[in-house]
C-alpha cells in the first residue's frame, strides 16, 4: 500500500536526492525507504528428516516499510505576524543540506508553519497564499499531487501543518525528509473529511535522517507446509534501521505463539491452512509484521 503510495512521490525524492550535490561526499546512503519490487518466488520449505522441517528465509526480499500516521493534534496553529513583510528573507542559517517535501493530493488546501510563524501554502479558510519562508514553495506536481518543499535550517526546527478541507472527499499526504545522509519518511497520513474540516500535525525535523524513527524491517519467510504432529522450524528476519533492540513474537495462527526467538519450532495438531505472523516492536513503540501461510496435511 504505501509502496504504492511511494511511486506518485517521486518528484519529492528527486528533489531531496539533488542535495547530494549540494553537500560534502555524504557517508554510505541509507536503505531505500521502499519498493514496489515484486516478492521473489517464496522456496520450498526443506525437509531435512522425516521429523523435522525447516522454513527457508526469503532474503532477496526487500519489505516495504509502512510509516506511523502522527495524529492530529487541538494546538493550534502558530500565526505570523501581520506587520511583517509578507515576503521571504534569507535566514542566518539557511542551508541545502536539509530538504523537507510534503505531497498532498483530495479536497484539502495545506498552510505549514514554522517555529518563528512564517508560512507557505494556503489558508483554506480564506484563500490567500502564503511564501513567507525563503526557498519554500507550493506547487501542483504529478497525479494530481501538490508539492510543498522546504529548505530546513541548520539548526532545525519544528513546523505545523494546517489542513483545511475545501468538500467533502479524500485525502493523501506524506512527508519525505532528506540530508546528506540519506532520506526518511516522517509524516503520512490518508482518509476523509467534510468541508470546512481542519487538521493539524506537529512535526519535527530537527533530527538527521538516520535518527528518524523508523518502523522495524520484518521478513516471516516463506510459506510451508508440514504433517500434522511434526515439527517446523520457521526462520524469520527483523532488524531495525536505527540499531535499537526489538522485542519478538511468532503467532503460529493456531492459538499458540512464542517470543523472543527468529526461529521457534513448532507442532501443528490439526489439519487445515493457518497464517503465522511475526511482529517485532523496538523501544519506542513502533511495530513491524509480517506473515507466512502453512499448510497443514494429515
Amino acid at each position: 500500500m504505501f509502496g504504492q503510495r511511494l511511486s506518485s512521490h517521486i518528484s519529492a525524492i528527486g528533489l531531496i536526492g539533488m542535495l547530494a550535490s549540494c553537500s560534502a561526499p555524504p557517508a554510505t546512503p541509507a536503505a531505500p525507504l521502499r519498493t514496489d519490487e515484486s516478492p521473489s518466488a517464496a522456496p520450498v520449505p526443506t525437509f531435512n528428516s522425516p521429523r523435522t522441517n525447516t522454513l527457508v528465509p526469503q532474503a532477496t526480499r526487500t519489505p516495504i516499510i509502512p510509516t506511523n500516521p502522527p495524529r492530529p493534534t487541538t494546538q493550534p496553529t502558530a500565526t505570523a505576524d501581520v506587520s511583517r513583510r509578507p515576503t521571504a528573507t534569507i535566514p542566518a542559517d539557511f542551508t541545502m543540506d536539509k530538504m523537507f517535501a510534503i505531497s498532498l493530493r483530495g479536497t484539502i488546501k495545506a498552510l505549514l508553519t514554522d517555529a518563528a510563524g512564517y508560512r507557505v501554502g494556503v489558508d483554506g479558510t480564506t484563500g490567500e497564499e502564503y511564501s513567507e519562508m525563503f526557498g519554500a514553495s507550493y506547487l501542483p506536481s504529478e497525479n494530481g499531487y501538490w508539492l510543498l518543499t522546504i529548505p530546513v535550517p541548520q539548526s532545525g526546527t519544528q513546523y505545523t501543518l494546517q489542513l483545511v478541507a475545501t468538500g467533502d472527499g479524500a485525502y493523501d499526504f506524506f512527508g519525505l525528509y532528506g540530508d546528506m545522509y540519506g532520506v526518511a519518511g516522517l509524516i503520512g497520513q490518508k482518509g476523509s473529511v467534510k468541508a470546512g474540516e481542519r487538521l493539524e500535525f506537529p512535526i519535527d525535523v530537527s533530527l538527521v535522517s538516520s535518527d528518524v524513527p523508523q518502523l522495524p524491517e520484518v521478513i516471516a519467510g516463506g510459506p510451508g507446509e508440514v504433517r500434522v504432529g511434526e515439527p517446523l522450524t520457521f526462520a524469520g528476519h527483523a532488524s531495525d534501521r536505527n540499531n535499537e533492540p526489538l522485542t519478538l513474537r511468532w503467532d503460529f495462527g493456531d492459538g499458540n505463539s512464542s517470543e523472543g526467538t527468529l526461529t521457534p519450532t513448532h507442532r501443528y495438531t490439526a489439519t487445515g491452512t493457518y497464517t503465522a505472523t511475526l511482529t517485532a516492536t523496538d523501544p519506542v513503540g513502533l511495530v513491524g509484521t509480517d506473515s507466512l501461510v502453512v499448510t497443514v496435511r494429515p
